[in-house]
């Protein structure tokens, strides 16, 4: 049997098409690879902004709660309960108590 010279080819509106799919196909998975991209950057840059704000978070904490320090720019660093501030605000709190102690005391005579 003898084969027709054409029988092996494939029409070339057909291979048009495919090639035009597939270059639509590689076209969509270069723009998904892309948009993958910005996403992963985005995520890993909330992820150190999240890292930086827990860090400061946390040294926030730990001065408040465990008395640490406190540097002002270019000074060494103080016990937060040897600051002016800290101290201002204790004296504020003891007149504020010892007010409301003396109202109390005149109420119970």
């Amino acid at each position: 049997q003898q084969q027709s010279p054409t029988a092996g080819l494939v029409n070339r509106s057909e291979l048009e098409q495919v090639e035009s799919q597939w270059a639509k196909v590689f076209q969509e998975k270069a723009e998904i690879v892309t948009e993958l991209e910005k996403r992963s950057q985005e995520v890993e840059q909330y992820a150190a902004e999240k890292r930086s704000l827990e860090d400061r978070i946390q040294d926030l904490e730990s001065r408040l709660v465990t008395g640490g320090t406190h540097a002002a720019p270019g000074q060494a660093p103080v016990r937060v309960e040897d600051t002016e501030e800290f101290q201002h605000a204790i004296r504020k709190k003891e007149r504020e108590l010892h007010k409301e102690y003396v109202e109390k005391m005149q109420e119970v005579e």
